[in-house]
């Protein structure tokens, strides 16, 4: 049985995942700007 996909477009389809889960993780844990009253 032969893979749909290469192995360069695996690496990509892995890189693209892990990068929009570091994106949707950081945007959940970061703090809002409106916690620093100091800052505009």
């Amino acid at each position: 049985m032969e893979l749909p996909f290469t192995n360069l477009e695996v690496a990509f389809i892995l890189l693209a995942f892990v990068v929009f889960s570091l994106f949707t993780l950081a945007s959940i844990y970061s703090d809002p700007d409106e916690n620093h009253p100091g800052k505009y």
